[in-house]
């Protein structure tokens, strides 16, 4: 039939090679099915919805006025979009079916050969500059950053004894200068180390790299001092990440996503929703020896805090070194190698000895059925036609008793009659059609399974194969970008040691005051970048006061928790209800209302929704005093918003900004009310209370307990599972339980101000 159709429209077939759709001109009984369900789909789908758009099925016959005539519209216009939907499946199934499954299994181990090559380039490329990378490392930089820390510790111990009220602040910053030093390095082996990030032969790298993104330098900074120890100092966020198992870097990451599914194919077998043939693949791609590398199993331990104490360069540096380390070791593979999937013989049709090759077919059928998506919507297909083809049935009775008592038809003509009754038989005959079509497809669902399992294989090997040469070509390609990733590290640290070696040197055997440290501070402070500068905020505990950082999410101090605002369209509508906070701010940089306007009902109010109690304070100045003295604190939020003029805006600056936060404080579950709704439904019972000392008294089964985990990403209940709190962004209120059978939606609490 090929050879034909290329005889006979040569140009059309060159175009069909071209699209890779020369199988389409290829006859196959499954393609005749696919065809016939196509055409009869796409046939009365159009006609259908163009009946319903047209009016026309609101016309009045005689066989509309009875039975289930009268739904005639409403089937016309279900019916018509559930054709158009099998229309489309019909198509995509036609188009990329081929019974050649030899040629298809060819283009993929094709393909798969290609992807040895690139990747073979890639790791050859990434492991000589690792290795070059390795030792620029330590020659250059670790001595460096060792005399660095080292006046970063002297200078510490100069204010915890001259300055203690600023030792936590200075802390903070000179931790986060630390964290900046780790990014330049690693930027370089982004991509594969997220290429990578799933296998299991790799797994103790990445999760390594998930522990010590995460160390401590504020730990490394102190480990020396009792008094930092006795503060118990939460650590500061690695690189400004707010998520533990984000990438390093935040560069291409489609391309590293592409790079990892493909890696993912090579270890574990390439996995769609619908595969069902236990394809395997075999690999030869890397090998790393870590059992016999006393450097990387070194490097893979948790550091100590000997470690800190006597090689804090090494610690700073170690995810570095480990990744650098790690590429050096691996062992690409010969170009030549095999590396395809092993092929498996469709055997579609074959009878068993053991079992009734019916029951086996249909068997297949059903593991099919619950696996993919595709094949669930045939079988809605099959069931809507069979539907349909009993509505018409009906309609035919119908239309049949209309010319049999010939009353109606007398008026409208037997012509008519007689036309209706060919069209409804018409309509069954094609929804007969496209139901055995339809089961001829479900039968036959192993072979159609398997030819589209390999295209999409294909398809995706291609888009990968062209990524990965991108990547050879642009990343890997420049034999001096191991020299530029160590001149970015060391840029970074010049940049830093120079402020902290001015200061080391100028105040060497002096006495120092607050004064100087402060200065010191505004000077590391501007010198990181504005999304990286920290955040502090100063609280108390049992009457004594301390500073709460910027913390990774693990550590987030239950006291650090800060409330800005519990009800955002109600605070919108006041114009300066920016929210209650217990929290006393130690500064009003950026978080305050001063500039403001503000009258004595206004800051009542706004202390009111703060839970401050100061009845007998009248004075606008004192109660000015007490608002600015309970400013949230607001992460992310800048020195410049305390320009904005307006109280409104200001407001909603503030707010849009806390509408970023994804967890919540006790404060703020005990002040809202909670709208439950179970299985999609609302409860009829009314709004829930959680109370502020813990116990929640449920309508269904009397008082419980409930708590916050995890730095208030999860709510527990007793009896009831941890729920997972997360953000409306429709109403940037809370929902405790989102996507859960039992869910708890905040519902703003309005109180007499």
């Amino acid at each position: 039939m090929g050879s034909l159709f290329e005889r006979l429209w040569p140009d059309a077939h060159w175009w069909l090679r071209v699209c890779h759709l020369e199988h389409l001109v290829e006859f196959s009984f499954l393609r005749l099915m696919l065809f016939i369900g196509s055409v009869i789909s796409g046939v009365f789908g159009v006609t259908w919805l163009l009946d319903v758009v047209e009016l026309r099925c609101f016309e009045n016959k005689p066989w509309t006025q009875e039975g289930a005539g009268k739904y005639t519209c409403s089937v016309k216009f279900l019916g018509g979009l559930m054709m158009l939907m099998m229309f489309w499946q019909s198509v995509m199934a036609l188009i990329h079916f081929d019974k050649n499954l030899d040629r298809l299994k060819q283009d993929r181990k094709q393909c798969i050969d290609d992807m040895n090559s690139q990747i073979g380039v890639a790791l050859t490329h990434a492991t000589s500059q690792a290795k070059r990378l390795c030792e620029l490392l330590e020659i250059q930089l670790v001595q460096q950053v060792r005399g660095h820390i080292h006046k970063m510790r002297n200078i510490l111990q100069k204010c915890e004894q001259f300055c203690p009220e600023e030792f936590n602040n200075l802390v903070e910053l000179m931790a986060n200068h630390l964290h900046r030093l780790r990014k330049p390095a690693m930027k370089k082996f982004e991509k594969l180390v997220l290429a990578f990030n799933q296998e299991a032969v790799f797994y103790d790298l990445t999760q390594t790299l998930r522990q010590q993104k995460q160390t401590s330098m504020v730990k490394l900074l102190t480990i020396q001092s009792e008094h930092a120890r006795s503060l118990q100092l939460p650590r500061t966020k690695t690189a400004h990440d707010p998520e533990a198992a984000r990438p390093l870097l935040d560069q291409d990451q489609q391309l590293a996503q592409g790079l990892q599914s493909w890696c993912s194919s090579v270890y574990r077998g390439y996995r769609k929703k619908r595969r069902t043939s236990k394809t395997s693949f075999t690999s030869n791609l890397a090998q790393v020896a870590f059992s016999h590398d006393d450097k990387l199993k070194e490097l893979l331990r948790e550091p100590t805090e000997d470690d800190m104490k006597s090689k804090p360069e090494a610690v700073l540096l170690r995810p570095v070194s480990l990744v650098l380390n790690f590429f050096e070791k691996i062992q690409p593979f010969v170009h030549g190698e095999p590396l395809h999937a092993e092929d498996e013989e469709v055997t579609i049709g074959t009878p068993s000895q053991e079992e009734n090759p019916y029951m086996k077919q249909a068997n297949k059928v059903y593991v099919h059925l619950t696996d993919s998506p595709l094949y669930v919507s045939v079988l809605v297909g099959v069931v809507c036609s069979v539907a349909l083809l009993l509505f018409h049935f009906h309609m035919a009775v119908v239309v049949l008793h209309v010319i049999r008592t010939g009353d109606h038809c007398a008026s409208l003509g037997m012509w008519s009659c007689s036309m209706e009754l060919v069209r409804v038989i018409t309509v069954m005959t094609g929804m007969l059609c496209h139901t055995v079509s339809l089961l001829v497809i479900l039968w036959n669902v192993d072979k159609l399974d398997q030819v589209l399992e390999l295209t999409e294989d294909i398809k995706e090997f291609k888009k990968t194969k062209d990524q990965i040469e991108s990547l050879n070509k642009n990343d890997l390609a420049d034999k001096d970008l191991d020299m530029k990733t160590l001149e970015d590290a060391q840029t970074c640290l010049q940049g830093q040691s120079g402020i902290v070696e001015e200061f080391f040197l100028r105040h060497t055997g002096q006495q120092l005051d607050a004064g100087d440290f402060r200065s010191f501070m505004e000077e590391l402070r501007d010198a990181l970048p504005c999304d990286e500068k920290p955040c502090s905020v100063t609280t108390s505990r049992g009457g004594a006061e301390y500073t709460v950082y910027t913390a990774v999410p693990s550590e987030e101090s239950e006291t650090g928790k800060c409330v800005l605002v519990f009800g955002y369209r109600g605070a919108l509508a006041k114009q300066v209800s920016c929210g209650p906070a217990k929290v006393q701010a130690s500064r009003t940089n950026g978080r305050d209302y001063s500039g403001l306007k503000l009258s004595v009902a206004e800051c009542k109010s706004l202390l009111q929704r703060r839970d401050i109690q100061i009845p007998h304070v009248t004075e606008k100045s004192d109660l000015l005093h007490a608002l600015h003295e309970t400013n949230p604190h607001v992460p992310g939020a800048q020195s410049g918003m305390a320009r904005i003029p307006s109280k409104w805006k200001r407001c909603y600056v503030y707010a849009e900004l806390d509408s970023k936060r994804q967890h919540i404080a006790e404060a703020e579950v005990a002040h809202f009310r909670w709208r439950l709704v179970y299985h999609g439904r609302p409860s009829s019972m009314g709004l829930r209370h959680f109370q502020k000392n813990g116990v929640f008294v449920s309508p269904h089964f009397g008082e419980t307990r409930w708590s916050l985990l995890h730095g208030g990403r999860f709510f527990e209940m007793q009896g009831i599972d941890p729920l997972q709190v997360s953000r409306n962004s429709d109403n940037w209120g809370w929902v405790i339980g989102a996507e859960t059978s039992t869910e708890y939606h905040s519902a703003e609490f309005e109180q007499d101000l």
